[in-house]
């Protein structure tokens, strides 16, 4: 190779990435790069994974979006509807993504879907072929029209009991959950059992919240108590006529339930300001009051 001059010129060592010469291999290799544009590169990639991974955690429904199916046939269980995954687990699949969990994962990447096939049963379909078995093919496309994943589906029309309607719309389905999870960001996200563990966190986080809207919702309903309304020792006594330590007790344990607290309260404070020392339920001495809360009530289901 010479130069302009005609004098025979260095080969170059540098590095050009295939995309910026013309006429030659249009495919370029991250590996090609140089190490701290790769290494950036890679940073990059890993915490757009795990922001990924945060975000489909919060998103995804178990139920909806994913969960398990019942795969046992008639002979092996003549009661699916009361079969459970924990009563017969192998009447029962895997973990898995369904559609609306699949169409929320495109939302989020920004990618739309395309059917090569449709046009092939439409064409089948005006010239009056009958067609039983539906099979289509689904390529997954990013903004710039460039083909990032592709999957396949297919239906019987016996499936769905004749309908050819319904048989494209399924096998379009299947077609664009299996172009999903050949996504290599969400096929590699699904590996290590993501589903399993995200429905085990929905379970705890649904039990806490039914604990915490039951305590929050029970005795606030702003009625006037005049009877102790839980079972145990107290159960049916009125409040005006309960002692002061008990009082003080109710005031300390039942802070999340309003309506005993308030109930409580109004005849404490009233008992501060009617209370003297001749009275007949006047305070008593600390050691025996502390005496007689502690031999009392340790034994009160509400307090154990």
């Amino acid at each position: 190779m010479t130069d302009i001059e005609g004098e025979l010129a260095e080969p170059s060592t540098e590095l050009v990435p295939a995309q910026a010469v013309v006429g030659t291999v249009k495919a370029f290799s991250p590996l090609d790069a140089e190490p701290a544009a790769f290494t950036k590169m890679l940073v990059a990639r890993s915490e757009n994974y795990d922001a990924l991974a945060l975000h489909l955690r919060a998103m995804l429904v178990p139920g909806k979006d994913f969960g398990r199916i019942h795969v046992a046939g008639k002979q092996t269980c003549s009661r699916p509807w009361e079969c459970s995954p924990a009563a017969k687990p192998g009447h029962w699949s895997g973990y898995m993504l369904f559609a609306p969990g699949a169409d929320k994962v495109l939302g989020i990447l920004g990618l739309a879907s395309s059917y090569p096939g449709e046009q092939d049963f439409i064409r089948a379909a005006l010239s009056g072929k009958d067609i039983q078995d539906v099979i289509m093919k689904c390529n997954l496309v990013s903004c710039g029209d460039t083909v990032v994943s592709e999957g396949m589906g297919a239906c019987s029309r016996s499936e769905v009991k004749g309908s050819l309607n319904n048989a494209i719309k399924r096998a379009c389905k299947r077609a664009r959950l299996d172009a999903v999870l050949r996504l290599p960001s969400i096929s590699a996200l699904f590996e290590d059992d993501f589903l399993e563990e995200l429905d085990r966190q929905a379970k705890n986080n649904n039990s806490t919240s039914s604990r915490a809207r039951q305590v929050n919702t029970k005795f606030t309903t702003g009625a006037t108590l005049d009877k102790w309304p839980l079972k145990g020792k107290l159960e049916g006594q009125r409040f005006a006529d309960m002692e002061e330590h008990t009082l003080d007790w109710i005031l300390r344990t039942f802070e999340d339930k309003p309506d005993i607290y308030n109930a409580a309260l109004r005849v404490r404070e009233k008992l501060n300001g009617a209370l003297a020392s001749d009275h007949p339920r006047a305070p008593r001495p600390a050691a025996q009051h502390q005496a007689t809360t502690t031999d009392e009530y340790n034994d009160y289901p509400e307090a154990q």
